[in-house]
């Protein structure tokens, strides 16, 4: 992944200010996650952002390759924060839905598992013929299970 890594940052220095330079430079920060280089990965997914109209299809991705970038460094406000706004951006439901998972996952974490629960009732709620209704609905009862048993002090 390292070297599609450099391919790609080559090929947006080459192709600078077109939309393939763009897609190159989301690209590049892609393979750097994949191959573990997160700093790269932060760095350039942030470009990324930076260059991106608002609206700009790609912009959802940017955010999510940040969140989940942060959530590998351990910087759990952050992702959860970048996950929040991925969450805004996002257009179609399945973003919706993986997004808000993955900020449930995220939130419960940092022991924020009443707002994790929120959110994957939330998904119940909103996407009720979601094919992965019945892994949320385990996912939720084991948080809730986890909350009770954190209350009694087990």
């Amino acid at each position: 992944y390292s070297l599609a890594a450099a391919d790609f940052e080559k090929l947006a220095e080459d192709y600078s200010g077109t939309p393939e330079a763009e897609k190159a430079v989301f690209f590049a920060g892609d393979s750097y996650y994949k191959a573990g280089e997160y700093d790269q990965a932060l760095k350039l997914f942030g470009q990324c952002r930076d260059m991106l109209p608002a609206d700009h299809p790609l912009m959802v991705n940017c955010l999510v390759g940040l969140a989940a970038t942060n959530e590998q460094l351990k910087n759990m406000d952050q992702a959860i924060e970048f996950y929040r706004q991925a969450l805004e951006t996002a257009v179609y439901d399945y973003q919706r839905i993986e997004i808000m998972k993955d900020c449930s996952r995220a939130l419960s974490a940092v022991g924020r598992d009443e707002e994790a629960v929120e959110l994957l009732e939330r998904i119940i709620t909103d996407y009720p013929d979601n094919p992965r209704t019945g892994e949320i609905i385990e996912r939720k009862a084991e948080l809730l299970a986890q909350s009770t048993a954190a209350a009694q002090g087990n």
